[in-house]
């Protein structure tokens, strides 16, 4: 059967719509709302007459312009592929945009929350938010607990700074009993250190003499009542 010479008229061309090659000129998005929660397309296929939201801005060979849908470009298939083509894309570009517009929407949405949020908390805390308060209040805890360790401590620190000598060990100690660890809940090695260093520094006596032992004894008595208070 022989092709008739309408076989290979482009379908727009077909409608009347101009002569090919057509090209897009623009792309856009209508949308009619009658009421608020409401919507429905705004704009008209001029190919096949119905409602479309997205439209395709079209112009022919001979400068006609016309408007038609995404899913009348779809259908031209091989007759278009350039015009195709070139709509995906468009929508594609579209479908990103939209995307974004949704992302940035939600996230000025969340800070808006956050910022009105944090605002009642400062009216409610004097200016703090919940946060501000929880953290202050975790460091009074920690400065309360550093002060109570260091008084209790203070018997063995009074020592730890009169040591004549440098040691990492001394100022390791000196900052521990200081801040976190009262000197009964030492590792039983670090305990037996300081009752050497502790002798030793009260005394200026060496080990086994009278004065040393009498000292190390007073050590782990002090020891003992730090950690059987009552």
């Amino acid at each position: 059967m022989m092709a008739t010479a309408t076989d290979s008229i482009h379908p727009f061309e077909a409608a009347g719509l101009g002569l090919s090659p057509f090209v897009l000129t623009g792309f856009s998005e209508k949308i009619y709302s009658a009421c608020p929660g409401h919507s429905q397309p705004g704009g008209t296929c001029d190919f096949c007459g119905t409602g479309i939201r997205y439209c395709c801005h079209i112009r022919s060979h001979d400068g006609k312009h016309f408007i038609v849908g995404t899913d009348c470009v779809a259908k031209l298939g091989r007759s278009d592929n350039r015009l195709v083509k070139s709509v995906e894309r468009k929508v594609l570009e579209l479908k990103r945009q939209q995307r974004e517009e949704k992302r940035r929407a939600e996230w000025d949405r969340r800070q808006a929350a956050t910022t009105a949020l944090l605002q009642s908390q400062r009216e409610r805390n004097g200016g703090l938010t919940d946060y501000e308060v929880k953290k202050q209040a975790e460091r009074a805890a920690e400065d309360a607990k550093a002060a109570d360790v260091c008084s209790r401590n203070e018997w063995l620190l009074s020592i730890l700074r009169d040591v004549p000598y440098g040691s990492d060990f001394v100022t390791n100690m000196t900052i521990e009993l200081s801040t976190r660890s009262l000197a009964h809940e030492l590792s039983p090695r670090m305990r037996e250190v300081l009752r050497d260093i502790y002798a030793k520094t009260k005394t200026g006596a060496r080990r086994n003499s009278k004065k040393y032992d009498a000292a190390a004894e007073e050590f782990e008595s002090k020891i003992e009542t730090a950690a059987n208070p009552c």
